[in-house]
């Protein structure tokens, strides 16, 4: 960590593949973090985005998160995938689902909207529900599926990996 972006505190380890469940102990990477208030702990929060092999679905890539109250950690895994590589349909590989990026916005009557895109190969985006831990179910069905909660958006030609979002103007 950096007060000033010229000396900098080693804070250890924030959060070790040995301790997520359904991922390679050995790897996990593109990681993004963000603050965001929590009303269900009354406080903000720490959300940690990353990218691994996953056991869980047929040995895929997918996208985990893990919470934690201070940003140096350390955080906890939420014990499952937020978004499996399964859930994705039409990949073109086992490792398009990595290098998440997070995006918070207020729409046009204030109302909050938490947005998680990812890929390598594809560009894929959801909504997230305020827990931030959980992909929101756009018609209230009670699935999360691909093509309705789940976009794959086009990307032009020659893209390869890790989506950013940001606000060019209002």
């Amino acid at each position: 960590s950096s007060k000033d972006m010229k000396n900098w505190i080693y804070e250890g380890v924030v959060l070790s593949c040995k301790d997520i469940s359904w991922a390679d102990n050995n790897s996990a990477w593109a990681a993004q973090a963000i603050k965001h208030y929590s009303t269900a702990e009354g406080k903000d929060m720490y959300y940690f985005y990353f990218c691994s092999w996953d056991s869980t679905s047929e040995g895929k890539q997918s996208i985990g998160v893990a919470v934690s109250e201070n940003p140096a950690g350390p955080f906890t895994d939420i014990g499952e995938p937020i978004v499996k590589g399964t859930m994705t349909i039409g990949e073109s590989s086992s490792w398009n689902d990595i290098d998440p990026t997070v995006w918070i916005e207020k729409g046009e009557n204030g109302e909050e909207h938490r947005y998680l895109c990812w890929g390598n190969g594809k560009n894929y985006i959801c909504e997230l529900n305020e827990d931030m831990i959980s992909v929101k179910d756009i018609d209230g069905d009670g699935q999360v599926t691909f093509g309705k909660d789940i976009i794959e958006k086009t990307v032009p030609e020659g893209y390869t990996e890790a989506p950013w979002i940001y606000r060019r103007q209002d």
